[in-house]
């Protein structure tokens, strides 16, 4: 099964983040980003209040269905936390899928917990781990398993690691919408913008094994030509090569 989602950033250039995947949702600019050197390959700064949209993403995982989403991000000012509206939290969204209604979005970034946390945000629901945060090149990926039907139900990954969430509010349902995705703010208001660059941003329509989820925060999403990114095809397939070399 292959990625609904893969935004390598690697354009250079243009005002058009490319999707890898078979769905070709292009994601269009908004205040110009900006092209710089990313972890693998290029990247995009972004300055706190412009971002990438998918205003009409196909194939986005929705309801109940399970996911994984997931980039590599290098936070620029830590704990200077870029203005919100004033009726949300300090946050800072790395990528949010999702409609304008909050217990429709799924928004995967950095959080105010008396310093930092990185986790998901969805209605009034916040799940984070703690973070002391740093300006560093990270990789965050976020899992809800196949079953799952609460908020709570999710898999955070941090470097690779599978990490133990905690608990800010009550866990609501899991019940999200489609049809629009966003890097570097929340979807459904297009609020919570982030300030640092983003690479290699992408969403898998099932849980990703964690092996995978670690290997990606190595070594990056694969690149090529024909990109596959389902777990029992070209990806392993290059991963096993790459491990023989090393």
């Amino acid at each position: 099964m292959s990625a609904v989602g893969v935004w390598l950033l690697n354009e250079g250039e243009g005002e058009e983040a490319k999707d890898s995947s078979p769905t070709g949702d292009h994601g269009t600019f908004f205040r110009n980003p900006v092209w710089v050197d990313g972890k693998f390959g290029k990247a995009l700064e972004f300055d706190g209040q412009n971002f990438v949209w998918m205003k009409n993403a196909t194939g986005v995982p929705q309801g109940t269905s399970p996911r994984t989403l997931m980039c590599h991000f290098k936070w620029a000012e830590i704990n200077d936390w870029v203005d919100a509206a004033p009726w949300v939290s300090n946050a800072e969204y790395l990528i949010s899928t999702g409609p304008g209604n909050w217990n429709q979005i799924v928004a995967v970034g950095i959080m105010e917990q008396g310093g930092a946390g990185l986790g998901i945000h969805t209605f009034n629901d916040r799940w984070f781990m703690p973070w002391d945060g740093d300006a560093e090149w990270h990789h965050l990926a976020v899992a809800f398993p196949k079953g799952a039907t609460n908020i709570n139900e999710f898999l955070i990954y941090f470097d690779g690691v599978l990490r133990e969430p905690e608990i800010d509010q009550n866990a609501g349902p899991l019940d999200t919408g489609g049809g629009k995705v966003t890097i570097a703010c929340e979807s459904g208001f297009i609020n919570n913008f982030f300030k640092g660059i983003i690479d290699d941003v992408a969403i898998f329509p099932y849980e990703m094994p964690a092996e995978d989820i670690a290997n990606i925060a190595k070594r990056g999403l694969v690149k090529g030509q024909g990109l596959d990114v389902s777990p029992h095809a070209k990806l392993a397939t290059s991963w096993g090569d790459i491990k023989q070399t090393e």
